[in-house]
């Protein structure tokens, strides 16, 4: 992320219109996720964690909130392009690998979908 933090676009529109949510712990950020809704799905745009709070349940919760927005939208799955290092996460909380795309970086990467039921 820190060689290329043009791959993030957080914006204020983002913020106030709920698209990014993000997880606080004694008022300070330790990580944020971006969705946008499409015809049948929900896309997960965005998921970071602050490393120093890794392996707590926050990238895990985020994901359920994400969830719980596509079931309330009428969405029944989510869809992410992982990189190779978030991909066995996201297989860990349920998505399933649907194919391999290009990055706007020109890396290739998994594409997951993972069903809201799962909550």
């Amino acid at each position: 992320m820190l060689a290329h933090p043009e791959v993030l676009q957080l914006t204020a529109d983002s913020l106030t219109t709920g698209r990014t949510r993000v997880a606080t712990i004694e008022e300070s950020v330790v990580g944020f996720a971006t969705i946008s809704l499409h015809d049948h799905w929900l896309e997960l745009d965005d998921l970071f964690v602050d490393p120093d709070w890794g392996r707590r349940g926050i990238a895990r919760d985020l994901v359920s909130d994400a969830s719980a927005i596509a079931r309330e939208c009428g969405v029944d799955h989510i869809e992410v392009t992982a990189n190779v290092h978030a991909a066995g996460f996201y297989e860990r909380t349920g998505f399933s690998k649907i194919g391999v795309v290009s990055t706007p970086l020109g890396v290739p990467a998994a594409r997951l979908r993972r069903p809201t039921s799962l909550g």
